[in-house]
């Protein structure tokens, strides 16, 4: 039991920090929020206004892919979004009282094991996209690939390579406007196994490297004077969590880390809340 409330306060701790560290970067519009589930959280700045916005990303296995040819995942994502709030207010002021924005997309992802130590397949996600201050929603769909690759060295050192490429869209009331998103991830982690656990289980910090390729290209502001289109972006730091992939409730527990990202006159900091093994 105290195992399983150790970790409900370390989820609880990533969910701020991960939504709360990151710096100003990119300007807020409703397309960006339909989108925000493939865009990632951050604090959003366009005209007058900021928005917070936090994801909770959650994956459940159905058919678990260990010693089978395929399985069968699903995919949650819910984004929420608060105008105007400051994540140094939780102290003050405590978690705000109305939602400003919201999204919610359900799907399924089915990674087929190419090789032993390979697993590619697609997804498909969709689910509704609110705002409440203009009192607009859009319905998103997704679709997708997933590839993850392991290779093990001569120590108890690996390398795991993940690729994401992402094609989505947007429909809605007549005041939303409709577009299309687009990305191509490439992460590329060293895992270093720890000498100390867990609750018995084996820890591991892994440094990584990521690009992100925008198809579309996404308007940023609010750190650098003019705004401007930027279509790549990169991103170093760390992770650190279980050896393994380690479930509580059938949900995997999250790892945790800090990143430095930059691209194109752009940069942030952020703490990280990963499920991504």
């Amino acid at each position: 039991m105290a195992r399983r409330a150790a970790v409900v306060l370390l989820t609880l701790v990533g969910f701020a920090s991960g939504a709360g560290a990151q710096t100003r970067e990119s300007e807020f519009e409703a397309l960006n929020f339909a989108f925000a589930a493939y865009v990632g959280p951050g604090i959003y700045s366009g005209g007058d206004q900021t928005v917070w916005l936090f994801r909770i990303p959650i994956t459940v296995p159905i058919l678990p892919s260990e010693n089978r040819p395929f399985g069968v995942r699903l995919r949650v994502r819910a984004t929420f979004g608060f105008y105007d709030f400051d994540p140094g207010d939780l102290v003050t002021t405590g978690i705000p009282d109305s939602v400003g924005t919201f999204s919610l997309l359900a799907g399924v992802h089915v990674p087929f094991r190419i090789r032993d130590n390979w697993t590619l397949g697609p997804f498909l996600d969709g689910g509704p996209a609110w705002d409440n201050v203009t009192q607009t929603w859009s319905g998103v769909i997704g679709i997708g690939a997933l590839s993850r690759a392991e290779f093990q060295l001569k120590s108890e050192h690996r390398f795991v390579l993940w690729n994401e490429l992402v094609r989505a869209s947007n429909f809605g009331d007549d005041e939303f406007e409709k577009d299309g998103f687009g990305k191509f991830l490439t992460d590329l982690e060293y895992r270093i196994p720890l000498s100390w656990t867990v609750g018995g289980k084996r820890m591991a910090v892994g440094p990584f490297v990521k690009t992100v390729w925008l198809f579309d290209g996404l308007t940023v502001g609010g750190i650098v004077d003019d705004e401007k289109t930027i279509r790549a972006r990169y991103e170093v730091g760390f992770k650190i969590g279980p050896e393994n992939r380690e479930r509580v409730w059938r949900i995997p527990v999250p790892r945790l880390g800090l990143s430095y990202r930059f691209g194109q006159d752009v940069t942030s900091v952020r703490f990280i809340f990963s499920s991504r093994y």
